[in-house]
């Protein structure tokens, strides 16, 4: 048999939570446009339009100077890339880098026989 797949917005209690949030969103709304004057009159007491827009303008400057921060340390990077990529792509470098993967591949068996051998208790003395 196929499974069956549910769909969460075809369930009743689904579309019952959504009614009920909605509801009480919408009567909260007289409330919540008193406690958002209320909190709007604080804050111009604390702020004014200016200091706002001002502070919203030394956030855009501060995330565009990190963004080209970032994207010239990227810059870099990709010229640290550009510059290693010519030697490492002669052959010479391909076999070198090709034994270097052969001797890890052998290092890693031996360890792995030599983690693994005799990992019995009957050298331990009893006590």
């Amino acid at each position: 048999p196929a499974p069956v797949r549910r769909n969460l917005v075809a369930a009743p209690w689904f579309r019952a939570v959504v009614a009920l949030s909605l509801l009480i969103v919408g009567l909260a709304l007289p409330w919540l446009s008193g406690v958002l004057r209320s909190l709007a009159g604080v804050t111009g007491s604390l702020w004014s339009l200016a200091d706002v827009v001002r502070l919203g303008m030394e956030g855009l400057v501060a995330v565009s100077q990190g963004l080209v921060a970032a994207l010239a340390l990227w810059d870099w990077l990709l010229e640290i890339g550009r510059t290693l990529q010519a030697p490492f792509a002669t052959p010479q470098a391909a076999l070198m880098m090709g034994g270097c993967l052969l001797v890890s591949v052998a290092a890693f068996y031996f360890l792995r026989d030599l983690i693994s051998r005799n990992r019995s208790w009957s050298h331990v003395e009893s006590i």
